[in-house]
């Protein structure tokens, strides 16, 4: 038995109809590239996003529709690809960190008025912050998007992301989105309190157990039995899985020393067996956890220092940005005083704190350029038996 509505269907017949691609469409594309490219010189290379494909297609030839014209021109490129007229090489994503300072419209105003910004500028600004303001917290935002909706070219774009921050408006700087628990039994605290004594633990227990283990050496650890001696010191909680985790976490320690090589090296040898493997000493691994354990007590107490006061439960949602999630660590005495490359150990840092479920970590709001690089050929007719060549 098949249920359905009346609007369901006239609406997969309207996706439908959007999704063909027509020949002169795809035509219209190769000769947009094209044009770039002899912007450019004709060097033969094109990186630009499908939004910026589109503004170029002059004669109106390609049928625009917001909602599928990046998956169209992805579409018609594919085509052009197969016919061998161009080649898609390797994206390049350009990020712009960008988190407003400001809270509402009203506020961005203000800072318009005390600089006199005023006539087109001050109108394409505030159609930025608009729609940086309305955007979700936990959600990028594309180039496409911002030159859609102000109507500036690419170029036009960044000059306007570097006035909104000498503006004082937005600032150069990545938000990031982080869902915390506060004031609950499994909260955020209590969780990395936690993590942080079974991971100190089960260190001291290894080392108690192959206290001369070295790089060359792999050794046998039972995650069963590790877990019940876990247990057996005080974690009632502790599972095979979670001791594996905390190995896992460990393993990852260090990868941006010495060529990427990280502190230990694990190998699966069965169901609960993990084959482990010493790559830097056991005090640089008892340090490595130390440092990372201090720097995640100072993400979480800037973390929950953001939520509103007496504001309670499980998933709470908190954004901030990473410069003031590097600022808190660097407040930290000790961390000061022990830790030269701070960002490196924030980011490492924050990740424990994801992969051990002390935090989650969102999307965050940022601004990016999904380019594409596209190898033009040596111009020729583009040709096809049927009118409607393309469909997605």
């Amino acid at each position: 038995m098949l249920l359905f509505a009346a609007d369901d269907v006239e609406r997969q017949f309207q996706l439908s109809a959007r999704s063909r691609l027509a020949r002169h469409e795809i035509g219209a594309i190769l000769k947009a590239v094209r044009r770039m490219d002899a912007r450019t010189r004709s060097t033969g290379t094109v990186v630009a996003t499908a939004g910026e494909i589109v503004r170029n297609e002059q004669d109106r030839e390609f049928q625009r529709e917001s909602a599928t014209d990046d998956t169209r021109i992805k579409t018609a490129l594919s085509w052009l690809e197969e016919a061998k007229l161009l080649t898609r090489e390797e994206n390049r994503v350009q990020v712009f960190p960008s988190s407003l300072r400001v809270r509402s419209i009203d506020e961005a105003k203000v800072l318009l008025d005390k600089a006199q910004i005023t006539g087109m500028r001050r109108t394409h600004l505030m159609d930025i912050v608009r729609h940086l303001i309305n955007a979700p917290p936990d959600e990028g935002i594309s180039t496409d998007e911002l030159t859609g909706i102000s109507g500036l070219t690419g170029g036009q774009l960044t000059k306007a992301l570097a006035d909104l921050e000498s503006l004082g408006i937005a600032r150069n700087d990545t938000a990031v989105t982080v869902f915390v628990h506060n004031s609950v039994q499994d909260s955020s605290v209590n969780r990395l309190g936690e993590a942080t004594r079974l991971e100190s633990d089960l260190i001291a227990l290894m080392r108690e157990e192959a206290p001369d283990a070295d790089e060359h050496l792999y050794t046998p650890l039972n995650l069963q039995l590790a877990s019940q001696k876990l247990r057996d010191g005080g974690h009632s909680h502790v599972r095979p899985d979670v001791v594996e985790k905390l190995l896992r976490g460990m393993a990852r320690d260090g990868r941006d020393l010495d060529g990427g090589k990280g502190n230990l090296r694990l190998r699966k040898a069965s169901r609960h067996t993990l084959f482990v493997a010493l790559q830097r000493s056991w005090r640089v691994i008892e340090q490595s956890a130390a440092l990372r354990q201090q720097a995640g007590e100072a993400l979480v107490g800037h973390l929950l220092g953001r939520l509103e006061k007496g504001q309670r439960g499980k998933d709470l949602q908190v954004e901030t940005s990473l410069g003031d999630l590097l600022a808190s660590m660097s407040g930290d005495a000790f961390l000061r005083a022990q830790v030269k490359e701070m960002t490196r150990l924030m980011d490492r840092a924050l990740m424990w704190l994801h992969e051990q479920d002390v935090v989650t970590l969102g999307k965050g709001l940022t601004v990016f350029r999904p380019a594409m690089t596209v190898q033009c050929r040596a111009s020729t007719t583009l040709s096809c038996a049927d009118n409607q060549v393309g469909r997605f």
